[in-house]
């Protein structure tokens, strides 16, 4: 036989079930940022990525006051690059597919730098 709970036992196990929930939503949230975060942190190394590739000197050659100016004055330039905004999870899987892409060309072509060098007829370096 089953025994009725009293309201202040119902009204108990709601308020656990409430704080349960609670904490669900504060993990999800955190989750959330975190995703974001991960994703935010990995646009920023590609989109760097991008600008110290033109440098031929390297990064500690890079006069960071002239190039603020080249990119405040092309503010435009950079604002038409854009698409439609994704969700976050979608937005980072799409920078670490393409970061992947990138330096698989990367690689590529350095390998057929590396393979045209000095190779004479015979294949052998000079």
């Amino acid at each position: 036989m089953s025994r009725k709970k009293s309201y202040e036992q119902v009204a108990s196990d709601i308020d656990a079930q409430i704080a349960q929930l609670r904490e669900r939503k504060r993990e999800a949230l955190a989750r959330h940022g975190e995703e974001a975060r991960k994703g935010e942190s990995a646009m920023r190394h590609a989109v760097g990525a991008l600008v110290l590739d033109q440098f031929p000197g390297g990064w500690q050659t890079v006069d960071l006051g002239r190039l603020e100016g080249v990119v405040e004055r092309n503010a435009h330039v950079f604002a038409s690059c854009v698409s439609d905004a994704e969700p976050v999870e979608e937005a980072a899987r799409r920078t670490r597919e393409w970061g992947r892409a990138r330096r698989a060309r990367r690689e590529a072509q350095a390998r057929a730098a590396d393979n045209g060098e000095g190779a004479g007829g015979d294949g052998e370096r000079a």
